[in-house]
């Protein structure tokens, strides 16, 4: 009986030989915490949370402007106020942009947002009549973040047009040599009929 099992004892004697010496290290060096790993509670330096978000996922989405917007409203640039024409109508929100305040420390994007948003005023009404000017202006602030951070951040592959385009030329002439060479061979063929 011995020796049928001899493999599954080997098997578990060195399992718990495993077992212990994984245990003495861990008890040696201790349990390595999420403490280790640096945290940052706010974006590096000239990073503004909308551009971080972009960063990391390398991607456009609409919290990258919802994400601006609050930092700006954090710092005291604009006021963000909730308001309702009726006792039975939805409530809309309005970004007022405050006066006196000093942008010449804000990063690019957030400065970029603001003459965006208040181009042609001092408030910005978030309701289903500004549904074209607020597309509009997410995609003006998309297509400048890509700029901004294009060879900074992440780089974009290039398209390549020498190689398609001397790859199909190469491809009809080739083509067209073996259409001709058919065609030869079929009519050679065919003319004895």
């Amino acid at each position: 009986m011995l020796k049928d099992n001899i493999s599954l004892i080997g098997a578990s004697v060195v399992s718990l030989a495993a077992f212990f010496l994984f245990y003495r290290e861990w008890k040696r060096v201790g349990v390595i915490g999420f403490t280790d790993l640096p945290i940052l509670e706010h974006p590096p330096e000239g990073i503004s949370p909308g551009l971080g978000r972009y960063v990391q996922q390398m991607a456009w989405d609409e919290s990258v402007v919802v994400a601006n917007i609050l930092d700006l409203a954090v710092k005291g640039f604009i006021t963000i106020k909730e308001e309702k024409v009726g006792r039975f109508s939805i409530p809309y929100m309005v970004l007022v942009k405050n006066e006196g305040a000093d942008d010449s420390g804000l990063p690019e994007d957030e400065k970029l947002l603001l003459s965006l948003l208040f181009d042609d005023g001092n408030s910005f009404v978030l309701d289903y009549s500004t549904n074209a000017k607020l597309f509009l202006v997410m995609e003006q602030f998309r297509e400048k973040m890509e700029e901004l951070s294009e060879g900074v951040y992440f780089e974009h592959n290039k398209p390549r047009l020498k190689i398609p385009v001397y790859f199909l030329f190469t491809c009809l002439k080739r083509g067209w040599q073996l259409i001709k060479s058919n065609f030869l061979c079929l009519y050679f063929v065919f003319s004895f009929y």
